[in-house]
């Protein structure tokens, strides 16, 4: 997995409020969606995966999750339906994209939709 690529995400999270871990015991309330576009191709969602646990340590959230827009599960309804059970009080959605256009459109509509006890951050691409 790619260093940059993950430091990236990881700045892209600061950026949206999210601190660097500091200490594994005491973690914050916040957790985090990644938001992949999902492909048929087994390799994507895995590494979508793999990039999850390499942020799960190193920011300070409870859990990250992930979810697709396209193509694969679970769905972005989905992965927003789980943090809500999760009651989640606040979750940074992260975008892990190679174009954006009309799929974060999308999202934001997905978010915007969103009401409940959940409040959502969507990073800056």
């Amino acid at each position: 997995m790619c260093e940059e690529v993950v430091e990236l995400a990881v700045k892209r999270l600061e950026a949206a409020g999210v601190s660097r871990l500091a200490d594994k015991t005491k973690r914050t309330d916040v957790d985090v969606l990644i938001v992949g576009r999902g492909s048929s191709d087994g390799y994507q969602p895995s590494d979508v995966a793999k990039i999850a646990r390499l942020i799960y340590e190193r920011v300070d959230c409870r859990y990250v999750e992930t979810c697709f827009l396209a193509a694969t599960t679970p769905t972005v309804d989905e992965g927003l339906e789980k943090v809500e059970r999760l009651r989640s009080e606040h979750t940074v959605v992260l975008p892990y994209l190679l174009f954006t256009g009309v799929l974060m459109n999308e999202l934001e509509q997905k978010l915007q939709c969103r009401k409940g006890e959940t409040t959502y951050t969507l990073c800056e691409f």
